[in-house]
């Protein structure tokens, strides 16, 4: 692939050497050819990147199989699950970090929750100091020290994650608490040959979280239990709300109902503003996150995908927004 081709429309083409970066822009000696309304040439490129996508896909069961047997799983509190809605796919990707460290105490958790008699609820911490902050290393992200720049914006927006809270003040408020106390990359003084400090100081190339501990009970709400998914799901997803999605029907893969309130949908994926109208979130997200699925099941990463249906109220008059949303949920063998 060291020739790389893009193609618009149908009708532009975009082809040659040249990597779509700015140092090839500045420094290297590259070729780009830009042409358009040659239909015969462009049918060819979209001929080439079908053969390209189909062979990837052509996986053999051996190698399914032994994607299958390295699956991971982990057990996220579902109230934890809830949070960041609208978060896109790298913060994303943290938060489930954050899950991923946090499975020693979940596990302790329902571990002295079986051996208990009493039906009262236990905290998955003890007491206050037992509350552990979490931290994890860059590497475990893919992150490298020239994207740490960029890095703190995702830490901005990672600060600003909160839950609700209703309080009384001269009658019932709702007021937004942020889940974590703190988070930061930790940094060291630089120091020069001679062991004399430097004013410089060095990112240590992890991020730490600090829980705010005012609110930790209700992020970890052990009442509303658990979901088990697969732990890396967010990594080999691109689409923003195919995590999110995909963990909403393993929440309903129990024999419970796997019918859920539009609204509610909406809301667990961030989307009650952006699409008012049942068509466009149908097309938008739900055909969205099931095509991602149904790829990612073709080569054994995914152990679910679904199919769904509107239920409407009215149903003699199947229009407007459905009252609820119906799922199918299918396990990939």
């Amino acid at each position: 692939m060291h020739c790389k081709f893009c193609v618009i429309d149908d009708n532009v083409l975009i082809t040659g050497s040249y990597n779509w970066t700015a140092k090839a822009e500045k420094s290297n000696k590259e070729q780009i050819t830009i042409s358009s309304g040659d239909i015969d040439e462009i049918r060819k490129f979209n001929n080439e990147f079908y053969n390209i996508k189909n062979h990837e896909r052509k996986i053999d069961d051996r190698k399914i199989n032994q994607i299958k047997k390295n699956m991971v799983y982990i057990n996220t509190p579902y109230s934890f699950a809830e949070l960041g809605a609208d978060l896109s796919i790298f913060p994303q990707r943290i938060m489930w970090r954050i899950s991923e460290q946090l499975q020693e105490y979940v596990h302790t958790y329902y571990e002295a929750l079986e051996n208990r008699a009493s039906d009262k609820e236990q905290m998955l911490w003890s007491s206050d100091s037992d509350i552990p902050s979490v931290t994890i290393d860059f590497m475990s992200l893919n992150i490298s020290a020239s994207h740490y720049v960029q890095f703190e914006k995702v830490i901005d927006v990672l600060k600003k994650v909160s839950i609700d809270i209703p309080m009384y003040e001269n009658g019932i408020v709702i007021k937004s608490h942020p889940i974590f106390s703190n988070v930061e990359i930790p940094v060291v003084s630089v120091k020069n040959p001679s062991g004399e400090n430097n004013s410089n100081l060095r990112r240590v190339g992890v991020i730490k979280f600090t829980f705010n501990k005012e609110i930790i009970h209700k992020v970890f709400d052990m009442r509303k239990g658990y979901v088990r998914h697969l732990a890396n799901i967010v990594d080999i997803c691109s689409k923003k709300n195919t995590p999110r999605i995909y963990l909403l029907l393993k929440r309903m893969q129990s024999p419970l109902s796997k019918v859920i309130q539009y609204n509610e949908l909406k809301k667990f994926v961030g989307a009650e503003e952006f699409y008012p109208k049942w068509a466009k979130f149908s097309q938008r997200v739900l055909d969205v996150v099931k095509k991602e699925l149904d790829d990612l099941a073709q080569l054994g990463k995914t152990d679910i995908t679904f199919d769904y249906e509107p239920v409407y109220r009215n149903l003699s008059r199947k229009r407007g927004n459905p009252e609820c949303v119906r799922f199918v949920i299918k396990v990939v063998k």
